[in-house]
């Protein structure tokens, strides 16, 4: 937030001349061609990021300056109510941290030194113009009033009455060179006293002038340019970032280094240290809002961060080396901190699923509460949440099937559950995205092949695989809705079922946190632990391959007979021996809803 251009022709006027109505307030000022007085008023550097507002620049209609003051003092507030208003448009949907700049030595120094020579520069161009003599007079008058106000600060401190008006003063010169302070710096009380023995030095050199002393007086060359600042990559990482990312992840991304410049303050590039990230990280990670988990700073946040630098390197705004790089230690968490951040997931009990299968979910003629895609496709809404229940599988693992997917293996029916299509010989059949399209499952164990449950088969799920593969191919997806939107950038199936059900459970059955479309597959690792406990435990390796794991969950090793290493045990089953086993599942409890042809008959009798 730097206006760079800090030189004799971009630094703005410094002071306005004071006349027998008293001190001339800020932004006011009289023309020389004109008996009235004026109001200037520049929009914030923060604002002209997003618009070019013209300034304001309006006569009071006013000779007198105590009226002046009451007209124009109106028409300044109004004015920054506008810009306030116009600057709050453009930023409200952005959700982004907005950065203050932290105070040091070498800052304070800055913005004094361009203080001293905007005085003195502004004086010059007057002298150049020309003064009267009631100009001189005028400026006596003001640099004798000044010289009092800055002794009072100076011998005072903030108990000085003139502290709170030279503090605002401050505030507004640093907006003028692009800088937003925070009211809280510990630096400001110096810089506040700095600046008063800057406004102290430059009446004392103008009053020189006015007796024609020239020597010591000459005004000082411009400020050097500062260093680089974080906050001027900010434009260019989110520019650079936007090229090849949709607008709301450049986003993102801007946020994490918005967030760290609010972290270490608007410091120089080439004073970043490991040591300042890794302090960063740590506050992420222990933030009382939306905390990191050591995860997401292990990925997201060294990626993020990582890019900003090395893009400001590129720009030639750090000559450092990369100090993401020269972090070689990360913040970490306990093993108990860790396990208390974790979202509970918990599983459904019998009651908890007998409620959904006689819930509105479950209500073929039930329109208000359910909209788009979940509105038509009554065949999810109805087979989803029953193959979760039989088999336990993962949350997307139903919603991305094909119709070829079901199919006869010898004389079993078997559904199949395989790795990403595009690594298939499969190709989808949609509308309009079958190159894009994919499935993913979590690891290379989740391709199985497993017997269709009996309990589908009679309530209608082979014919309503058939009517679906006549209707629209073999290598169509079983359920319509699961097609993403074609408008999408990354394409995913089943999107439409998962925020559809999620709200339905938390918001209509107030079920709570921790309840969701994972609840199935806990709901059945939960069986198969107690069929095995009252039946034995069943051969090494076949409740993982009906599980879809590589590995004996902890909880289950009192129950499971282990034989070498479980994640090796060759092609696995066949799907004629998992269907005994699985048939040894006692679902006896449950309440099943109708089959689904005569379900779905009551759309028509209702």
């Amino acid at each position: 937030m730097k206006n760079k251009d800090l030189g004799d022709a971009g630094m703005p006027k410094t002071y306005d001349k004071s006349t027998s109505g008293g001190a001339v307030p800020a932004h006011f000022y009289k023309p020389k061609n004109s008996s009235n007085w004026y109001v200037r008023l520049d929009p914030s550097t923060e604002l002209k990021r997003y618009c070019a507002p013209t300034p304001l620049r309006k006569s009071t209609g006013q000779s007198d300056l105590k009226l002046a003051k009451i007209v124009g003092l109106k028409m300044l507030a109004d004015q920054r109510a506008e810009w306030h208003r116009l600057l709050e448009s453009f930023t409200r949907d952005t959700a982004l941290h907005h950065a203050k700049v932290f105070l040091d030595e070498s800052f304070v120094a800055t913005i004094c030194h361009a203080r001293l020579h905007s005085w003195l520069m502004s004086d010059e161009d007057d002298r150049l113009t020309g003064l009267t003599d009631e100009d001189i007079l005028e400026i006596e008058s003001f640099a004798a009033l000044s010289d009092r106000t800055m002794r009072s600060i100076l011998a005072q401190g903030p108990a000085s009455p003139s502290w709170v008006d030279l503090l605002d003063t401050v505030f507004d010169w640093c907006l003028t060179l692009g800088y937003e302070l925070d009211p809280s710096d510990p630096y400001l009380p110096k810089l506040v006293r700095e600046f008063a023995k800057v406004e102290k030095t430059a009446q004392e050199n103008i009053r020189l002038r006015n007796l024609g002393e020239v020597d010591g007086t000459a005004t000082p060359p411009p400020p050097q340019e500062p260093s680089p600042r974080l906050s001027d990559v900010s434009d260019i990482f989110y520019e650079h970032k936007s090229i090849s990312n949709d607008p709301k992840y450049a986003g993102t991304l801007l946020n994490a280094w918005k967030l760290f410049i609010e972290h270490a303050g608007d410091v120089p590039l080439d004073s970043v240290t490991p040591q300042l990230i890794y302090e960063f990280f740590e506050s992420r990670m222990h933030a009382a809002s939306k905390p990191w988990a050591p995860t997401r700073i292990r990925s997201f946040g060294k990626r993020a961060l990582g890019d900003a630098f090395a893009l400001a390197a590129v720009k030639g705004l750090m000559t450092i080396p990369n100090p993401i790089e020269q972090l070689k230690v990360l913040p970490t968490l306990t093993k108990q901190a860790q396990k208390e951040r974790e979202k509970p997931r918990f599983p459904y009990t019998t009651h908890q699923i007998n409620q959904i299968f006689s819930s509105a979910w479950y209500d073929p003629n039930e329109q208000k509460i359910f909209r788009g895609k979940m509105a038509e496709d009554l065949g999810a809404r109805y087979w989803i949440p029953l193959i979760k229940t039989l088999y336990g599988t993962r949350v997307r693992e139903p919603i991305q099937l094909l119709c070829s997917d079901v199919r006869k293996q010898g004389t079993i029916d078997v559904i199949s559950l395989r790795v990403d299509i595009e690594k298939t010989p499969v190709e989808v059949q949609t509308t309009s995205q079958s190159d894009s399209l994919h499935r993913s499952l979590k690891n290379q164990t989740s391709h199985r092949e497993l017997p269709v449950h009996p309990k589908l088969i009679e309530l209608g799920f082979l014919d309503f695989v058939a009517a679906r593969r006549l209707e629209s191919g073999p290598n169509a997806l079983l359920f319509p809705s699961s097609e993403p939107n074609s408008n999408a950038q990354k394409p995913k199936p089943g999107r439409s079922y998962e925020q559809c059900y999620l709200r339905f459970v938390r918001d209509r059955l107030k079920m709570g946190n921790g309840f969701g479309s994972h609840s199935f597959r806990h709901f059945f690792e939960d069986l198969l632990r107690e069929t095995q406990a009252s039946t034995g435990a069943w051969p090494t390796g076949l409740s993982q391959q009906l599980m879809g794991r590589s590995r004996t969950a902890s909880m289950d090793k009192d129950f499971i007979a282990r034989e070498g290493s479980e994640a090796l045990y060759g092609a696995g089953y066949s799907a004629k021996a998992l269907q005994k086993y699985h048939g040894m599942v006692d679902f006896s409890e449950l309440r099943f809803p109708p089959p689904f042809p005569e379900w779905l008959r009551k759309t028509h009798s209702s």
